[in-house]
């Protein structure tokens, strides 16, 4: 990402005078159009939602403020891309979590034995792991407390993590398992005059790297994430606490274009978990729900409904989005130039207990890293098309290609 004067400049004078763009008066009443709204509506509306933030805040301190400490109530976790970057920190810090709380005799079940299951592709990496943890906190008799279970597999094998996450019941699942171009073409070698990956499976070109890392970031993640929301609804409400179901995107998804593919993957994660909060809140009221099927709906909204039906309530399953950015010692953030030199870039461990704190308050949308990155990225996303277009095109906002 190159912001030197002289490279703005140029940006500048190529959008100016660039003839392959033809503008037509349709095209201008469209600006118009989202000119009008931007600058009318977008001020409003965010106005009004900020003030409704406020009263409920405000409510929350007042009146609705529990006076008991929040807890880490999972006994059960899993996390998946666990050897390394933020699913290895949150693995640490998850064991800190629980022995402070038994120490402190927080939460509701803290004296039960907990599992902590790590799952990747390198099961001798995931042993290591377990061993490094168990050391880091020896002094303070973990394995008492924690059994930490290891696990290799690949979740773009559908039927093999399915297996794996739906083993038990876990009181939480976390999908942070996530790759990029740059990571796969590091992990390729040369062989026979052509590139393969670790299972030896030919890459022809950029293209396979690309499908590769759509088939890792999303078909991984709904792999890991889909059967564990569906093992949530045969939950007993009343003698069980909810489900937690962690889909670790990225600050990346608000302007995926920014990051090229992996940014578009994110972006996905990102609406496809806000989607997913969407149902579960229609799904509070089971009988209202079966009460309000409306068959005379369109197929797309009945459909909608009837897949919603599949899936658990608030009270069973609670889904939770990570969008962290600027994550410095982790495999994504080592493909980003002077990363750590960006103001708001974080170490890894730093983001796990952000994370964990956001779950132990029961956030839906955990935002990581300077409030101005996503404010920034936010601005981008209102912005009408072109605009859009001059803004990126002329700053040259790009953090890889």
């Amino acid at each position: 990402m190159d912001t030197s004067p002289r490279i703005i400049l140029n940006n500048i004078k190529h959008y100016l005078f660039n003839r392959d763009d033809v503008i037509c008066p349709s095209h201008l009443i469209n600006e118009l159009f989202e000119f009008v709204f931007v600058v009318t509506l977008y001020p409003a509306v965010s106005f009004l939602n900020l003030m409704v933030q406020f009263f409920r805040f405000f409510y929350q301190l007042t009146l609705s403020v529990s006076e008991q400490t929040p807890t880490l109530d999972s006994n059960s976790i899993l996390i998946t891309g666990a050897s390394c970057g933020i699913g290895l920190s949150l693995a640490k810090s998850i064991c800190n979590q629980w022995l402070i709380q038994k120490r402190t005799k927080l939460g509701q079940v803290s004296n039960e034995k907990k599992t902590l299951t790590l799952v990747s592709r390198n099961l001798d990496k995931l042993e290591r792991v377990r061993e490094e943890i168990y050391s880091t906190f020896s002094s303070r008799n973990l394995k008492e407390l924690v059994d930490i279970q290891v696990r290799d597999c690949d979740i773009c094998d559908r039927k093999e993590i399915e297996k794996v996450v739906t083993e038990q019941d876990y009181d939480m699942v976390i999908a942070s398992a996530a790759t990029n171009s740059q990571i796969l073409s590091r992990e390729f070698s040369s062989q026979n005059g052509g590139k393969t990956d670790k299972k030896g499976e030919n890459i022809q070109d950029e293209e396979d790297v690309i499908y590769q890392e759509f088939q890792v970031n999303i078909f991984g993640t709904l792999n890991t994430v889909l059967p564990a929301m569906k093992q949530a609804k045969n939950r007993n409400i009343d003698s069980r606490l909810p489900k937690h179901v962690v889909v670790v995107a990225s600050g990346a998804g608000y302007h995926g274009k920014l990051m090229g593919p992996y940014g578009i993957t994110k972006t996905f994660l990102f609406e496809f978990s806000r989607m997913f909060q969407f149902i579960l809140n229609n799904n509070d009221n089971q009988n209202q729900h079966e009460n309000n099927l409306d068959y005379s709906s369109s197929d797309v909204v009945r459909n909608f409904k009837e897949m919603s039906r599949k899936y658990a309530n608030q009270k069973q399953l609670v889904l939770h989005v990570v969008n962290p950015a600027g994550v410095t010692d982790t495999r994504m953030g080592e493909t980003i130039k002077n990363l750590d030199k960006i103001p708001g870039s974080i170490h890894s461990n730093h983001a796990a207990n952000l994370i964990l704190g956001g779950l132990i308050k029961n956030e839906r949308v955990i935002d990581l890293n300077n409030s101005f990155v996503y404010a920034g990225l936010r601005f981008l996303n209102a912005l009408p098309v072109s605009a859009e277009s001059f803004v990126t095109n002329c700053l040259n906002l790009q953090i890889y290609s």
